[in-house]
């Protein structure tokens, strides 16, 4: 969180909890933004949200008017949609657009950069919208390869 929107002692204490929920295998609560948001609220989400659509000019929607197209969702795994808390939610031609919640980590933006090996289109959105989707595509079986 180089944006100045926590504490480096909020990280540290997300990370020992990030950690805890890993080795108790509570992998869809593992999650240092979820973590940093939800239970130690140390960053306002509105305010992230702000920060990713003012400074780092990308847009913002919001994912409960999604039907996202089952191809799309399938390109991986629902664990690697979870752990990156990113969507492919359109593709035109060989341009790819995605929601995102970890648009600030350099991990999962190179993640998604290679793998999908073309042009690619942001959009912020919040956790919740993001974990109901990904809610929604695992009741529907969806995001299984």
């Amino acid at each position: 969180m180089d944006d100045g929107l926590c504490r480096l002692r909020d990280i540290e204490d997300a990370n020992e909890a990030f950690v805890s929920k890993v080795r108790a295998e509570d992998l869809t609560q593992a999650s240092l933004l979820r973590i940093l948001i939800f239970d130690k609220q140390a960053i306002d989400e509105a305010s992230y949200l702000d920060n990713l659509i003012e400074k780092h000019l990308i847009g913002g929607l919001s994912l409960n008017s999604f039907n996202v197209d089952t191809r799309l969702s399938g390109i991986v795994h629902l664990d690697v949609l979870r752990a990156t808390w990113t969507l492919p939610i359109d593709k035109v031609d060989e341009h790819y657009f995605l929601a995102t919640c970890y648009y600030l980590s350099d991990v999962v933006r190179q993640y998604w950069m290679e793998k999908l090996n073309h042009s690619i289109t942001w959009y912020a959105c919040s956790m919740q919208d993001m974990e109901s989707m990904l809610d929604r595509i695992a009741i529907e079986g969806r995001g299984d390869q």
